[in-house]
């Protein structure tokens, strides 16, 4: 998202969690985090490769809408996807390994909040994947992230588990290394033995991209007691009714790739009364606090998003994301001193972070503290030459 141009002609890039749905990037973890020793995933490709599925979401007028990935977990024919991947569709077809497709009955379980959902289509003797155990789970471990077969071969992603962590919205998560593109929603992430012990959901940008996956602990009482068919499009009634979570996920659906662009209003406006219902059932969910100041500052609405960033740093003081994001609102608003104060609390936080430097030095030179861009500049060329070419520019200019 980027800011209008300030009146030094300087642009901000505001540094908000924002997450891909059905798209996925890459995050780097420690080397020294990784266990040493490759596994030799061949074998558990070849054997798991006959039980994952294309999940298609279909619209009313029979068009597909997106295309993520399933895996078969029961032989009558349980699906385990991501909410995400259905939740917007009329209807839901799959494709199975071998080329068959048939549609979806309906749904036998699902969790909008969680990000799960498990399909259920008319079929049997499917060749199944098995359920491992999460909590046995480490930093550092090796996984496997399978995608749906794409013109007719599977495409696999190998990595290990960087962190795991429940600080996001109250939904424990395993932040992953692997690899991921388009595709890749719905997954299965799995161990060396080839169980599946995560499913993959969403990657965040907050600076760099993050991957994350659900742990299997997440949908396993579900998967084990699903036993009556909902329609998709009840089950989807019902989550917009649903938890804060849920509330914040639907609010993420809405969000437009890019906010600032006047004809994505509507969109936008749907994103903010969802982010507010999730504040309201939660008022302590600081991030969907900070998403409401993200739409309020796309709606031109700087000094309420000022507040809504506030509120999220009194519930998470170390709110990296909030402060990054307090000092594009005050940014665009030509309160310079107070949008460095923000990006100079929030580098505290995510010393790594390539454009909040860059946003730093920008606001620096906005202030006429060249010295001090300066400095933001000698700390990116070690970081990201694009953004220190960027800032390198604005110090000539200046």
């Amino acid at each position: 998202m980027i800011l209008r141009r300030t009146p030094e002609k300087y642009a901000c890039r505001l540094l908000a969690i924002i997450i891909l749905l059905l798209t996925a990037g890459t995050f780097d973890a420690a080397a020294d985090n990784i266990k040493p020793g490759r596994p030799n995933w061949s074998n558990i490709v070849t054997c798991a490769k006959a039980s994952l599925v294309a999940v298609l979401a279909v619209d009313g007028q029979g068009r597909e809408k997106s295309r993520g990935s399933g895996v078969i977990v029961r032989k009558d024919g349980l699906i385990l996807t991501a909410w995400h991947a259905v939740c917007q569709a009329r209807k839901v077809k799959v494709e199975l390994a071998d080329g068959a497709t048939c549609w979806a009955d309906g749904l036998l379980g699902w969790d909008g909040g969680k990000d799960f959902a498990l399909l259920k289509i008319p079929a049997s003797d499917l060749p199944v994947l098995p359920l491992g155990d999460s909590d046995k789970l480490q930093a550092g471990d090796p996984v496997l992230a399978l995608r749906a077969p794409w013109h007719d071969e599977p495409t696999a992603a190998e990595g290990a588990i960087s962190l795991i962590d429940d600080s996001l919205w109250g939904v424990r998560l395993m932040q992953i290394t692997n690899p991921l593109t388009f595709g890749y929603s719905g997954g299965p992430v799995l161990n060396t033995k080839g169980e599946i012990i995560g499913l993959v959901s969403f990657v965040m940008l907050i600076g760099a991209e993050r991957n994350f996956a659900l742990p299997s602990k997440a949908f396993a009482h579900t998967l084990e007691f699903a036993s009556i068919i909902t329609p998709l499009k009840e089950a989807v009634a019902r989550e917009r009714d649903g938890s804060a979570a849920s509330l914040y996920l639907a609010g993420m659906f809405d969000m437009p790739r890019n906010p600032d662009n006047p004809k994505e209003q509507a969109k936008l406006k749907r994103a903010l009364e969802s982010f507010r219902k999730a504040a309201h059932k939660q008022p302590d969910f600081a991030a969907a606090y900070s998403h409401i100041g993200m739409c309020l500052v796309a709606l031109g609405r700087g000094k309420e998003a000022v507040e809504a960033y506030k509120t999220a740093l009194r519930l998470k003081p170390d709110y990296a994301e909030a402060a990054a994001n307090l000092g594009a609102a005050y940014g665009r608003m030509g309160r310079y001193k107070e949008a460095a104060a923000a990006y100079e609390k929030a580098l505290q936080w995510m010393p790594d972070s390539a454009a909040a430097h860059y946003n730093l030095g920008v606001i620096y030179l906005a202030l006429k503290e060249r010295g001090k861009a300066r400095k933001e500049y000698e700390t990116l060329k070690g970081m990201n030459k694009e953004s220190a070419e960027k800032l390198e520019r604005a110090l000539k200019r200046k």
